[in-house]
């Protein structure tokens, strides 16, 4: 399971957090989990062009994300903050706002986290674009 909120109001993004971070430690197991991409290559196992850090140099080597386990599923959640951005056309001045996402990668296996990690950090390697101006880290700090 995937599960992606979007937000574009910086307000609505922490409240959410919040409210998120509240849920998870009151209803299960929640850990700090890192995710190696150094030298990622992963298998065609999905039907997937095998992908590596030459195919996709802006993987991260690292993706710290928040690990979760309860009695009905488990997974990790990070966020995504990408700056907004400015254009300048015919001397006009545009700004987009930033940019704010939670995503999930969950399985529907109680506290079944480690033993599908590697699965799930597979799919989020195959899955994540990653920008150097976006920054990517855990939903609870």
């Amino acid at each position: 399971m995937i599960a992606v909120w979007y937000f574009t109001k910086e307000s609505a993004f922490l409240s959410s957090k919040k409210k998120l971070n509240e849920y998870l430690t009151t209803s299960g197991t929640v850990t700090r989990v890192s995710l190696n991409y150094s030298g990622f290559v992963s298998t065609d196992q999905y039907n997937l062009t095998p992908i590596g850090p030459s195919a996709i140099p802006l993987l991260p080597e690292h993706l710290v994300t928040t690990g979760y386990e309860s009695s009905n599923t488990s997974g990790l959640f990070y966020t995504i903050e990408i700056p907004g951005t400015r254009e300048q056309n015919g001397g006009v001045q545009t700004s987009a706002g930033n940019e704010y996402y939670i995503v999930y990668y969950g399985i529907e296996e109680p506290f079944g986290l480690s033993s599908r990690l590697d699965l799930i950090r597979d799919l989020i390697g195959h899955t994540f674009t990653f920008d150097g101006t976006h920054s990517a880290g855990p939903l609870l700090m």
